[in-house]
């Protein structure tokens, strides 16, 4: 039963990832950053994207990873086992992600990663 349950909030949650992605809607771009605002760029908050295109996206992975551990084949342990590594692996790369303003240009869709990379350029223009 707890597999059928985390299996279904982790595919409701990958899906709502997925729509961020490529939902052309207003509400799908909820989290569209508009306007290069420097100002925040040391902001150590997580922002809007970071929200949309890191942690809707890993939590509906670990989710799904946990639905996948529970079910009855697999040893009692294994759902522990993942999250373990979930939280390691999370715990590398956070720090990496999080203090910036820019994320890698990868995470964003490529509809947006032409904006970014210019914003990217003009904070590596204003730094120098």
């Amino acid at each position: 039963m707890p597999s059928l349950v985390l299996g279904l909030i982790g595919a409701g949650v990958t899906v709502l990832a997925v729509w961020f992605r490529v939902g052309t809607s207003r509400a799908a771009r909820w989290w569209v950053r508009t306007g290069p605002d420097f100002a925040h760029r040391y902001d150590p908050r997580w922002t809007h994207e970071h929200v949309a295109l890191v942690l809707v996206p890993w939590f509906g992975q670990l989710l799904l990873l946990l639905a996948i551990g529970f079910l009855p084949v697999f040893h009692q342990a294994v759902p522990f086992l993942i999250l373990l590594v979930e939280i390691v692996v999370t715990g590398s790369i956070s720090p990496f992600l999080r203090y910036r303003y820019i994320l890698p240009l990868w995470l964003y869709p490529t509809w947006l990663r032409p904006v970014r990379e210019k914003e990217r350029d003009e904070l590596r223009r204003l730094r120098a």
